[in-house]
């Protein structure tokens, strides 16, 4: 009985003893040093977050100032564009004009040269036959008005053409070819910006209804008006370029100014 109650004594023992530690194997143990590593970590991806954050705000404000250089460049181009056509469109009315203007000097051209040899056939005759002199001085007439166009044309010395048409006024006062001295004249002062000397000769020209040059005499002095900002006068004239001689080239060549 006793040995059987000593037995059953040593094994409530051991059964007690070996409790604690079976239960120290279940309850978890906190590592510090591992905690102080999870909240290492956590503030580690905040700051990347942060990092990221500001990169991506620093390259989005870069992206507006591009986008707004952008905006600026284009709007400089359109305008530039537009530019480029105002003068493309300015170019193209001047070309027109002086391939009109060229044609007919060209035509003029031809003509008084033709008239030129007649006058060389001519002062050889008339060199013999005093009844022939009205003839030679017609001829030297017509000589020395095609010697001061030259000037213009061929030479393009307006300064020589100048003294040469003032000559000619002194020396041929009675000419029938002094309204054309006017409108070369006036067409000289005109590309040379001297428009009180241009308004001068071309109203010379207007004066005479029965000229060829009066249409043209009249668009130009419209266009003297137009380039010193007098846009009514301007019209004026254009006006009474289209109501007088609507099927000559100055009207069509000035369709555009009065639209």
């Amino acid at each position: 009985m006793f040995s059987t109650l000593k037995s059953l004594l040593i094994v409530f023992v051991l059964l007690f003893c070996t409790m604690p530690l079976s239960f120290s194997e279940q309850i978890p143990v906190l590592d510090l040093n591992n905690y102080h590593s999870y909240s290492d970590n956590d503030s580690s991806v905040e700051y990347k977050i942060q990092h990221l954050e500001k990169i991506f705000s620093s390259r989005h404000k870069m992206h507006l100032k591009m986008q707004q250089k952008i905006n600026s460049m284009s709007l400089e181009i359109s305008e530039l564009r537009g530019q480029l056509e105002k003068n493309n469109y300015e170019i193209n009315k001047i070309l027109e004009r002086n391939k009109d203007l060229f044609i007919y000097l060209s035509e003029i051209h031809t003509k008084v040269k033709k008239t030129e040899e007649d006058i060389k056939f001519k002062n050889n005759i008339s060199s013999s036959f005093d009844r022939y002199s009205s003839s030679i001085y017609e001829k030297q007439e017509k000589i020395d008005y095609q010697y001061a166009l030259d000037l213009i044309l061929k030479r393009k010395n307006y300064s020589a053409a100048i003294a040469a048409f003032e000559q000619f006024q002194k020396k041929h006062p009675d000419s029938g070819l002094l309204v054309n001295v006017h409108y070369w004249l006036g067409q000289i002062y005109f590309a040379m910006r001297e428009d009180e000397k241009a308004i001068e000769n071309f109203s010379i020209v207007i004066e005479h209804k029965d000229s060829h040059k009066r249409a043209d005499a009249l668009v130009k002095l419209g266009d003297i008006s137009k380039r010193n900002n007098q846009i009514a006068i301007a019209k004026n004239y254009y006006y009474q370029v289209q109501n007088e001689y609507p099927d000559s080239s100055s009207a069509y060549l000035i369709k555009k100014n009065i639209e």
